[in-house]
């Protein structure tokens, strides 16, 4: 539990003059009185929450983006295609492969058949038929499509290779764009909560004013004015700063009444001077760029295996079999063997036009592709360019909010002074403190919105490293 006094409550100056009867001396002392009674009750929900049980668990960012890597369904359905493509790659090269097969068979007859030659009756077939054979096989030539078949397969793997990376980039993205906007929903939060404190310990004292006849019904109603103006500001805040939480849990794919805290604030950085560099660099690492030329070569590959279709296969092969029956003769207690070695030709002389109707097919997919490439390396400039204007205007906009709070430091200075005087209200005094957060405010909205900048033009350039 924690009391905070308000240290424009009781200027140096009031407090040393307690002893000759500062006029508003003992308003602020029935103020202090309020202040007090609230963080009582404030420290008693505390400890009310403490004894529920529940402990808060402590996320920073870095522990975010490795929560989010380990258990989000898309960075794990990522990884597990890179696993899938090795297989696929596996697939392919199986038609390097030698084939061996084996087949067995038994039939049972109700009857055997019987023929009569020359008064002998001579019986055909046995009842129990037994036969068994092996094969194996090897493709000599295929036209190309094994060996195209594992290239695009090769290129498919290092597709999914950077389509992972790509996601998991993506997600850091997301997660410290949602981090930020919680952090910061938090501060705005945090401000109005405390701009609501003010004002309601101002409204209180305007009251007691009032009855001693010291200021007007109209002080009174302003006062409450601008508290009721205050509290729709924070009911805002907390709607968007719950929204923000659900946001970031979801990334974390944790449920949404989760107790957990996010600490940590960005750290300022300057934004990189030279954005035809970050372009350059963008061009050579970007994953998105590297899965659309991935996704070119699959396209050339599959013109390749579709062409095969038009050439001739070879295959050689060895087969050896074992039976109780031949098909005409058999015997119970005799099993003839055999075997056969040769060489397969298959050509398909005329299919109707189908091979070049498909190889045109898929050259046409492999133009698409080409121009799909040409596609991303342009939206992977804009992103880059667009990313870092953001981040560039970001951080002139830090410099104006670090002059705008020296100007509402000064300002409140000289409220509180004229305010001690007796030449300000305190409804000027409060509102001038109420300046210098707002001030703060905007200067942390400054600093969340060059954190996100940057966050973006990392995702841009497809590399966390932005030093020249």
């Amino acid at each position: 539990m924690s009391v905070r006094v308000l240290p424009w409550f009781f200027p140096a100056s009031a407090a040393a003059g307690m002893g000759r009867r500062h006029p508003h001396s003992l308003l602020r002392v029935a103020l202090f009185g309020f202040l007090i009674v609230s963080g009582l009750a404030q420290g008693e929900a505390d400890v009310a929450a403490l004894a529920g049980g529940q402990v808060r668990q402590t996320l920073t960012l870095r522990e975010c983006e490795a929560l989010a890597l380990a258990r989000h369904a898309a960075a794990i359905n990522a990884r597990r295609e890179t696993v899938a493509a090795d297989h696929r790659i596996e697939q392919a090269r199986a038609g390097t492969l030698p084939r061996v097969g084996v087949t067995a068979s038994y039939v049972r007859q109700d009857e055997t058949v019987v023929m009569e030659m020359g008064g002998m009756e001579l019986e055909m077939g046995v009842l129990n038929q037994y036969m068994i054979g092996a094969e194996i096989a090897q493709t000599i030539y295929a036209g190309g499509r094994i060996e195209a078949a594992v290239r695009a397969a090769q290129s498919g793997r290092a597709h999914a290779d950077w389509q992972r990376r790509d996601v998991e980039a993506q997600l850091i993205r997301d997660v410290r764009l949602a981090f930020y906007r919680v952090r910061l929903a938090e501060e705005a939060l945090r401000v109005r909560e405390e701009s609501v404190r003010h004002l309601t310990a101002l409204v209180e004292q305007t009251r007691l004013q009032r009855q001693g006849r010291i200021v007007s019904d109209y002080d009174v109603l302003a006062a409450q004015t601008r508290l009721a103006n205050e509290r729709t500001q924070e009911t805002d805040a907390r709607h968007a700063r719950d929204l923000a939480r659900l946001d970031l849990l979801s990334l974390l794919s944790m449920d949404e009444d989760a107790p957990v805290v996010f600490a940590g604030a960005p750290v300022r950085e300057p934004t990189p001077p030279d954005a035809n560099r970050l372009r350059a660099r963008a061009l050579a690492s970007h994953p998105a760029l590297k899965m659309a030329a991935a996704r070119s070569r699959i396209s050339r590959e599959e013109i390749e295996i579709a062409r095969a279709d038009g050439r001739p296969a070879v295959h050689v092969f060895a087969a050896m079999h074992a039976g109780n029956t031949d098909g005409v003769l058999a015997l119970e207690d005799r099993w003839d063997t055999g075997w056969q070695a040769g060489v397969r030709l298959a050509w398909n002389l005329w299919d109707g036009r189908l091979t070049s109707h498909a190889v045109a097919e898929r050259t046409i997919a492999a133009q698409q592709r080409e121009r799909e490439q040409q596609d991303v390396r342009r939206h992977i400039l804009l992103d880059v360019r667009r990313a870092w204007m953001a981040a560039r205007g970001a951080e002139e906009a830090m410099a104006a909010a670090e002059a705008a709070v020296a100007l509402a430091k000064r300002t409140l200075t000289i409220s509180r002074t004229r305010h001690e005087s007796g030449q300000a209200t305190l409804l000027d005094f409060t509102e001038a403190n109420l300046a210098l957060s707002t001030a703060r405010l905007d200067r942390a909205q400054a600093l969340f919105r060059h954190a996100e900048a940057m966050a973006r033009l990392r995702y841009a350039c497809g590399t966390e490293n932005l030093e020249p």
